[in-house]
């Protein structure tokens, strides 16, 4: 990673979605810039929820503005 770069983290779920990590390079450390944890109970529409998560992901694009983002795989239910 080049210095100044950002890189928005995402540890994708429905009912628990990680906005971790957004870190800048600086001259010599790495610096958190955002961290964010978005909950959306399960007694909600799933549209509502979706919705909740899309604005989330949106303004922390918006408020970062990364270079790249990096999604964590899931490794449940894998066969």
């Amino acid at each position: 990673m080049k210095a100044g770069h950002r890189v928005l983290g995402i540890d994708p779920g429905l009912a628990n979605l990680g906005l971790g990590a957004v870190v800048e390079l600086g001259r010599q450390e790495a610096e958190l810039i955002l961290a964010e944890l978005v909950h959306t109970p399960a007694k909600i529409a799933l549209g509502e929820r979706l919705a909740t998560i899309y604005q989330a992901v949106h303004a922390a694009i918006e408020q970062t503005q990364p270079h790249a983002l990096a999604i964590e795989g899931q490794y449940f239910h894998r066969q």
